[in-house]
């Protein structure tokens, strides 16, 4: 009789402590997976700043790339696309 009461006494101890820190640990691990898409994110954000970075720059400085952008842009017929990359060249 004792040894089952031991046994029931240390399963309900263990599912008290279940209940009690599994949601914390769930909400660590949620936010863990959270993280790790956060900075795939930035990596990304920082490779796609760069790279808008050095076509801004062709863009100010070579003339000949800036035409083939405009002769891009007349073709496509002023897509949505193109609208930033006039204005930038009618201010440069």
């Amino acid at each position: 009789m004792l040894k089952i009461f031991k046994q029931t006494s240390v399963l309900v101890f263990l599912g008290l402590i279940l209940i009690i820190f599994f949601p914390g640990y769930a909400k660590i691990q949620e936010m863990r997976q959270k993280n790790r898409k956060l900075e795939a994110d930035i990596k990304r954000l920082k490779s796609e700043n760069i790279a808008l970075g050095i076509e801004k720059e062709k863009l100010e400085k070579d003339p000949n790339y800036l035409e083939q952008v405009a002769a891009w842009c007349r073709r496509s017929r002023g897509r949505p696309a193109c609208l930033p990359i006039a204005v930038m060249a009618t201010h440069a």
